[in-house]
């Protein structure tokens, strides 16, 4: 059913379970909590930091490699790549309008109430 009836690239691609975001989460919590151990003042905080830090871009490597592949291997045509780029613009956009409005808002409601930072 994911195929065409030729069995070139299927119209739609389910790709394979993933550890990938399991051990992301475990390599960032390694992070959060070296991190908050190394503020504090223990020993082993900086350390754990680190660990984690490493693990977090070991992971992201793999999960690109994975991604790259994915997409050379042929597991998705045309329709599928054109999908994931409008995808990708529209999500951009509304990071650009949603810092814009961000920003305007602080902008504007700084002028509105008459102080700025440091003036009384």
């Amino acid at each position: 059913m994911s195929s065409t009836a030729h069995g070139s690239t299927p119209y739609y691609y389910v790709p394979h379970e993933s550890r990938h975001p399991v051990m992301a989460a475990i390599g960032l919590f390694f992070v959060i909590l070296g991190a908050g151990q190394w503020i504090n003042g223990s020993g082993w905080g900086m350390y754990a930091t680190f660990f984690g830090l490493a693990w977090w871009l070991v992971v992201l490597y793999q999960w690109f490699k994975d991604a790259v592949a994915e997409s050379e291997g042929g597991f998705y045509g045309r329709k599928i790549d054109l999908s994931y780029r409008w995808s990708m613009t529209w999500f951009i956009f509304s990071e650009v309008m949603f810092f814009g409005a961000f920003f305007l808002c602080a902008v504007v409601g700084q002028g509105a109430l008459g102080a700025g930072p440091g003036q009384p």
